[in-house]
């Protein structure tokens, strides 16, 4: 879980830059993990190759950059300001074959 930091301003960038808006290069830098439910929404008529129902939502990553995610764990517990942890969850079904696609998710805390 990689964004980048500019080292003359300190804005935090997610997914990667390789230029910052000041115009500096940016450097690797590796995210914790770690983030809050900023907004989120129970979507109960998904698309194809998805489950529903599932949760998406923006993440406010304890580095600052806003990131969107599905976000699963116990439905008590969703609400905005829950805290959450990166994991890796599967994210759909393809085809007939049935070949799994697996992703980011933010599992709440």
């Amino acid at each position: 879980f990689i964004g980048s930091k500019c080292a003359n301003c300190g804005r935090v960038f997610f997914p990667k830059r390789e230029v910052c808006l000041c115009d500096n290069v940016v450097e690797d830098l590796r995210f914790s993990g770690l983030g809050a439910i900023e907004s989120y929404t129970i979507i109960y008529n998904a698309p194809q190759g998805f489950t529903a129902p599932y949760v998406a939502g923006i993440i406010r990553t304890k580095e600052g950059p806003l990131i969107p995610a599905q976000i699963v764990g116990p439905a008590e517990k969703m609400k905005i300001g829950a805290p959450v942890r990166l994991c890796v969850r599967r994210i759909y079904e393809v085809g007939d074959a049935g070949m799994l696609v697996f992703g980011f998710k933010f599992e709440v805390e």
